[in-house]
C-alpha cells in the first residue's frame, strides 16, 4: 500500500494529469513529427537531386560554421540548372542562403529521441496514475495502453530511416535519377504530412492515402527498373574494374597505414582524403539509387502502416472517453 501511495504521489508530482493522456499527447507529436520530418527530407531530396539546390555536408557544417551560428547553408542554383547527377552541378552555386527548414529531419530526430526517453520514465508510472478512474482497467484502456507504446516505437524507427536518407542526400554519392522520380520524392513526402496531419480528418487523411499506395506501386516499378540497372553495371568490364580497384586502394591504405606521409602530400591541400574514406566509386551510381529508392518505398509503407495503426488508436480512445462520459451521467 505504501509503495502504491508513493507511486501516485510520484505520479502527480511528475505530471499532474493522467498519466496515460501525457504519453498519449506525446504520441500525438510523435505522428505529426514523421508527417513533418517525411515531408522535409523529400523536399530536400528534390532540390538537390534536380541540382536546384547544394547542401553543404555535415562536416562543412562544422568546419566552416560561425559562432552561435545554428541554421545550415543552402546554395542556390540558377533556375535554369537541369537535372543532373554530376558531382559538377554540385559546386557551381551562384549564392548562399540560410533557410530555418533544413535541420528539420536531424532536428525532429532529436526531438524523437528526448520525447521517447521520458516515455520510458512515464511508462512504469502507468499502474500508479492518480487518475486511472478517467481510463480504467479494462481491455480497452490496456489496448490503448499497447497502441501508444508502438505508436512511439514506429515513429522512432521512421525518423531513423529518415536521418539515413538526410545523409545519402548530403554525401558525395553519384545518383542517376530520372525527372519523373526526383519530382516524386517532393510529392510523396506532401502526401505523407497531409496524411499524417493531427487531429485526423479522414476526408484529408483517406485520399491521401490512397495516392500514396500509387506512389509505391509507382516507386516499386522504379526499383526493379533500377535492379535490372546494377545487373547491367556488374557486367559492364570497366565499371566492374574501377568499383574493385577502389576497394582495393582503400583495403590498402586501410590496413598497411600508409597515411603517415599525408599531410605532407598535394592532395591532401586538394582535399583528397587519400583513400583513407570508403571511395565514391566503391558502389555505382546504379546501386545508389536503387538503394535510395529502396528507403523511399520504406518510408511510403511505415507510414501506412503508422497512419493505420493510430486510427485504431483515435477509435479506442474516442470509446474510452464515451465510457467515462456515461459513468458521469
Amino acid at each position: 500500500m505504501t509503495g502504491c501511495a508513493l507511486g501516485a504521489l510520484t505520479a502527480i508530482c511528475v505530471c499532474p494529469k493522467s498519466t496515460m493522456d501525457v504519453l498519449y499527447e506525446k504520441a500525438v507529436r510523435q505522428v505529426k513529427m514523421v508527417g513533418e520530418a517525411s515531408d522535409a527530407v523529400l523536399e530536400v531530396a528534390f532540390g538537390v537531386f534536380s541540382g536546384r539546390v547544394q547542401i553543404n555536408r555535415l562536416a562543412d557544417e562544422l568546419l566552416h560554421s560561425r559562432p552561435m551560428e545554428m541554421g545550415q547553408k543552402w546554395k542556390f542554383l540558377s533556375t535554369s540548372s537541369v537535372c543532373s547527377s554530376d558531382s559538377s552541378i554540385r559546386t557551381s552555386a551562384s549564392s548562399i542562403r540560410t533557410l530555418p527548414q533544413t535541420d528539420t529531419a536531424l532536428r525532429k530526430y532529436d526531438e524523437t529521441i528526448n520525447d521517447w526517453r521520458m516515455s520510458k520514465l512515464l511508462f512504469p508510472l502507468m499502474k500508479y496514475d492518480p487518475f486511472q478512474n478517467k481510463w480504467n482497467h479494462g481491455r480497452q484502456a490496456e489496448a490503448l495502453h499497447t497502441e501508444i507504446a508502438r505508436t512511439l516505437a514506429r515513429a522512432l524507427r521512421i525518423q531513423t530511416t529518415i536521418v539515413v536518407m538526410d545523409g545519402m542526400i548530403r554525401s558525395e554519392a553519384e545518383y542517376d535519377f530520372e525527372p519523373h522520380q526526383i519530382k516524386s520524392f517532393a510529392e510523396t513526402g506532401r502526401l505523407i504530412k497531409k496524411m499524417l496531419t493531427l487531429p485526423l480528418n479522414r476526408e484529408r487523411s483517406n485520399p491521401a492515402a490512397r495516392a500514396l499506395f500509387e506512389k509505391l506501386e509507382e516507386t516499386r516499378r522504379d526499383i526493379f527498373k533500377a535492379s535490372a540497372a546494377v545487373a547491367a553495371s556488374e557486367k559492364n568490364a570497366f565499371e566492374d574494374m574501377e568499383r574493385h580497384e577502389c576497394l582495393r586502394d582503400f583495403r590498402s591504405n586501410l590496413l598497411a597505414g600508409n597515411e603517415e606521409n599525408f599531410f605532407d602530400t598535394a592532395r591532401y591541400k586538394s582535399g583528397d582524403d587519400l583513400g583513407l574514406g570508403l571511395p565514391i566509386k566503391a558502389t555505382g551510381r546504379d546501386d545508389n539509387t536503387m538503394f535510395f529508392l529502396q528507403l523511399v518505398e520504406h518510408l511510403i509503407l511505415r507510414s501506412l502502416r503508422l497512419y493505420q495503426a493510430w486510427k485504431h488508436a483515435e477509435n479506442i480512445r474516442d470509446m474510452l472517453k464515451a465510457d467515462y462520459a456515461n459513468k458521469k451521467k
